[in-house]
């Protein structure tokens, strides 16, 4: 590659990244179903043109949006994969997933999860090819992280539970629009923390939850 064919590769690159930063910027103030490629221009402050050269539809630049954000869930992934405080060996994947969704739930920007959910609910709605794309993402999604945590040394029934109550947090998270106090955060993640070590325990024994008295 020429030095002129390298600047215009990274000249690109940069004008994409800043449309998908202004509509995940406009997605979380207004909305998917709000979302308009001429308010995503004018947030980048491009072209309508230079917007079409990348995304030629609304649910083009959606779908990206959809890969954008798993980028970032990814790094928060990667980064409790490289500060585990137990090291290698069984479970290292379960724990990763668990901090790292923690970690998102306790952040100052746990909308992330209502902002995918909104930008599926728009992609499953548009029917055709868009639908169909965004299912084949989450089943090649499902079937990679699948792979991995059968792969983790954790037995099937503890990685089921652990993976459920992810699932249900999020879910409360979306339906209820609030976080859990700090406190059952802490107690939950360290009970789940828990059913990542072994056989042998390898995880810290989980403080008991409150019971309550009538």
């Amino acid at each position: 590659m020429n030095l002129v064919s390298e600047i215009v590769q990274k000249r690109s690159a940069h004008s994409r990244e800043a449309i998908l930063d202004a509509a995940a910027s406009l997605v979380h103030e207004q909305g998917a179903s709000s979302l308009t490629l001429d308010a995503t221009c004018a947030r980048a402050g491009m072209s309508k043109g230079g917007l079409l050269y990348h995304f030629r539809s609304k649910e083009d630049l959606l779908l990206a949006l959809v890969d954008h954000r798993e980028c970032l869930l990814e790094e928060t992934l990667q980064e409790a994969l490289d500060t585990d405080p137990e090291g290698s060996g069984p479970g290292k994947r379960h724990r990763a997933l668990i901090r790292a969704m923690f970690a998102i739930l306790r952040s100052d920007e746990p909308y992330q999860l209502s902002f995918m959910a909104g930008i599926t609910v728009q992609l499953m709605a548009s029917g055709g090819h868009h639908q169909q794309a965004l299912l084949d993402k989450f089943q090649r999604k499902g079937e990679f992280w699948k792979s991995l945590m059968q792969e983790d040394g954790v037995p099937e029934i503890k990685s089921l539970l652990i993976r459920c109550v992810i699932d249900g947090l999020v879910t409360h998270q979306l339906m209820q629009q609030s976080i859990l106090e700090p406190r059952l955060l802490d107690q939950m993640e360290e009970h789940l923390l828990s059913l990542a070590g072994t056989e042998t325990g390898n995880s810290p024994t989980p403080t008991p939850l409150p019971t309550e008295t009538a």
